[in-house]
């Protein structure tokens, strides 16, 4: 079962769903064909990392909201992108997940 409880979590979800987003996940046999990977959950699991990353109860201030809404703006626009068919929508749709990892890690 793919969970996202911690930093470690998000740091290996992220790179997972560059790579494979949107639809060419590895078949994990030890996983029921309704717990396999995909866009939906991946980026559901990313939206947690947020929460984790920036807990509100630890950044209660505005500006730490206004920076988890962007976070959760660069994933939602992400995934709608790869919701596309187009390739280079996909491309784009990396770059944002890069985006995403930069602000979350390297805090800028």
């Amino acid at each position: 079962m793919f969970k996202m409880e911690n930093m470690r979590d998000l740091r290996g979800r992220i790179p997972y769903m560059f790579l494979y987003s949107p639809d060419q996940y590895p078949y994990e046999d030890f996983l029921s064909d309704e717990n396999q990977m995909n866009l939906d959950l991946g980026f559901s699991q990313l939206h947690q990392g947020v929460e984790i990353a920036l807990p509100p109860k630890k950044y209660p201030e505005a500006i730490w909201d206004k920076k988890r809404k962007h976070l959760h703006d660069l994933l939602n626009e992400s995934y709608r992108l790869f919701k596309t068919d187009d390739p280079a929508q996909h491309d784009k749709a990396r770059m944002m997940l890069d985006d995403f990892d930069m602000l979350i890690f390297k805090g800028k």
